[in-house]
Order: C-alpha cells, then sequence, then structure tokens
C-alpha cells in the first residue's frame, strides 16, 4: 500500500522534542516504502497482487524472466483464456484446438482460386479452341497447303519441280516390295547394282567408254520371241585352249579359239569346231 505521512499537527516550543521524534518516524516509514525489497521470494506463500489493475508489469523487455512454470491453472489475455484439459490439449475459451488444423479451421480467411479459369476476374478473353480435336473446328487457323493424300509426290498442289536429286546413302528401298517406278527416264553417272531390273524403254549409253555389264555368275536374257542384235555384230569370248579348257563349259556354249583360229562350240561334252 502507498505511504501516507502522520500528521503531526503544531507544537509548542516547550514540546520541541516531541515533534522531532515524530518527524524521524516519518522520514524512517518513507524510506521502508521507498526502498527495493529484497527478501526471499523463493517460497512466497500468499497471492502476489498489484496495487493497481493493468499498470504493472512482470519483468521488462531489457529484463526477461527465462522459464515460466504454471499448474494447472488458467493465463488470462485480456477477456481471452489459455488451459489445458484433461487430454493435454491446449484450449481457449474453453475450446480445444485440434490438433490437424484444416484451411476451413481458419477464422477471416481469404477466397482461393478455385481452380477454373472462369473464376478469375480481370482474364483475358482467349481464343476459341476446337473440343472436336479437327483442325477444321479451330477460328483463326492458317490456311494450310493441301496434302496428298495418294501417297504421289505429283498430286501435291503447289508441289515445286525438282532437280537433281542426290541420295547420301547407298539404297533405295521400296517399302511395299512393289517395282520401283522412275518416269520418263534416268541417267546414272555410276554404277548400278540391282537385283532385277525391268525394262519397258532403252538403256542407252552416253559416256566414254565400253559399257560393261558385270554379274558373279550367269547372265540370263530372257525375251518373249528372240534376243536381235540389229545393227552391231557378236563378238564370242577369245580364249585358248589352255583358257577354255578351264571353264567349266554346259552344252551350247561358244567361244572363239586364239589357239586354233577356230570357233568352236561344247556338244555332249566334247569342244567341236564349228568350221
Amino acid at each position: 500500500m502507498a505511504f501516507i505521512p502522520l500528521n503531526l499537527g503544531t507544537f509548542e516550543s516547550s514540546k520541541e522534542p516531541l515533534s522531532e521524534s515524530l518527524t524521524k518516524v516519518n522520514l524512517m516509514l518513507s524510506e521502508l516504502y521507498t526502498t527495493t525489497y529484497e527478501g526471499d521470494l523463493s517460497a512466497v506463500s500468499q497471492n502476489i497482487v498489484p496495487d493497481q489493475t493493468g499498470t504493472r508489469d512482470l519483468g521488462s523487455a531489457a529484463y526477461k524472466w527465462r522459464n515460466l512454470y504454471l499448474g494447472g491453472g488458467t493465463i488470462y489475455l485480456g477477456s481471452a483464456s489459455l488451459s489445458v484439459d484433461q487430454q493435454g490439449r491446449l484450449t481457449i475459451n474453453g475450446a480445444s484446438i485440434s490438433a490437424s488444423v484444416t484451411w476451413n479451421d481458419v477464422a477471416d480467411k481469404p477466397t482461393l482460386f478455385s481452380g477454373s479459369y472462369s473464376d478469375l476476374s480481370n482474364k483475358p478473353t482467349l481464343a476459341a479452341v476446337a473440343t472436336s480435336g479437327s483442325y477444321s473446328d479451330l477460328t483463326n487457323k492458317p490456311t494450310l497447303a493441301a496434302v496428298a493424300t495418294s501417297g504421289s509426290y505429283s498430286d501435291l498442289s503447289g508441289a515445286p519441280i525438282t532437280g537433281n536429286v542426290t541420295f547420301n546413302n547407298n539404297t533405295i528401298n521400296v517399302s511395299n516390295s512393289n517395282p520401283l517406278v522412275i518416269t520418263p527416264e534416268v541417267t546414272l553417272s555410276d554404277d548400278l547394282n540391282a537385283t532385277n531390273i525391268n525394262l519397258t524403254g532403252i538403256i542407252t549409253s552416253q559416256a566414254s567408254g565400253t559399257p560393261e555389264i558385270i554379274s558373279d555368275n550367269e547372265i540370263l536374257l530372257d525375251a518373249g520371241t528372240r534376243v536381235e542384235l540389229v545393227s552391231s555384230p557378236i563378238k564370242m569370248a577369245n580364249l585358248t585352249t589352255a583358257q577354255r579348257d578351264e571353264i567349266i563349259a554346259e552344252t551350247g556354249d561358244v567361244i572363239y579359239n586364239s589357239s586354233t583360229n577356230k570357233f568352236q562350240g561344247y556338244v555332249n561334252g566334247v569342244w567341236t569346231d564349228l568350221h
């Protein structure tokens, strides 16, 4: 409680010692109330209550208490109360706080985006998008060039006229095993290696030198009526007798024997002069 000085009143001069004594009592009581308490706080046996409400602090911003140990009572913060229930859960104003707080448990929360573009405010207007999967349903689409559906390059509209075509690989392969058709003609500047060549026209050599048709096995010329040499002679193989005897001959083979200067044919297992 606050210190209240004693009212000493007035004294006659003959009673001055009594006035001085009472003045000293006032000074002692004033010192007692203004001196910091230095008693033992380790075993306080009564409530600690401030002299005024809402004006006294426990510690300060510069000097804080380290730990605060409380029993099962309640902490009052203004009009709100904090306590612990029998299950050890923290309660506010008697209501338990859930261990797993969800977004729905938050009060005064903002409205979140629903995930739908239509719910956005101040959104730009998007162009219409086709839902059928067809390119023709798109709006503001560019016009594409016509695409050939027959598989022929000539069916493409606006297709450029090609000039020379160079193949970096060594093989031209037709995936459906049908013959490769080249129209109108093809010019080769190097060797042509082929398994089967089907011709409906003429093979012409315009290169210098003598063109050759080479095979590791037999070459069969199969014509519906005959194989005809129009304006040039045919030259048989020019072999010596020793060279002739090294080949595997079959009936019908014809050579020119340069050792005997005779045309010879192979008949019934024997080389026979034809003249």
